[in-house]
């Protein structure tokens, strides 16, 4: 900034750089220059900034497109593999336990004998299966 003939002020403890130079000098047409080469400068990043975003933009649009059809793609396939069953299937009762089993036995055998010797009792858990 020095070279380019600003002056460095202070005013209430900001520092600001100042052009003080007489209008119509060499100083002011060199600054009339680099103004105009900056500002072709900035209108040409600006376009390619603008340029750039665009191609972001169409890529990332196209990636989303391709992840919407997947999760389409994926939610048909879901829906096939789990279509529910169109027999209605009626509720079965659990198999009974080896212990109702054998007490089912027990009963059975115990009103067909009317207690007969030798018969095996087996210790109440409180477990009711059947």
């Amino acid at each position: 900034m020095h070279n380019a003939g600003f002056k460095v002020k202070v005013e209430e403890h900001q520092k600001f750089f100042v052009f003080e130079h007489q209008p119509g000098c060499l100083e002011w047409r060199v600054l009339g220059e680099a103004c105009a080469e900056l500002a072709k400068l900035a209108s040409l990043v600006d376009g390619k900034i603008k340029r750039g975003m665009g191609d972001k933009k169409a890529a990332q649009e196209a990636m989303r497109m391709q992840v919407r059809a997947a999760i389409e793609e994926d939610k048909a396939q879901r829906e096939v593999m789990f279509q529910p069953v169109s027999a209605a299937v009626g509720a079965q009762p659990l198999p009974a336990s080896p212990r109702s089993r054998m007490r089912a036995a027990q009963a059975a055998y115990g009103q067909q004998h009317q207690g007969g010797m030798g018969q095996q009792q087996l210790p109440d858990d409180g477990d009711e299966d059947a």
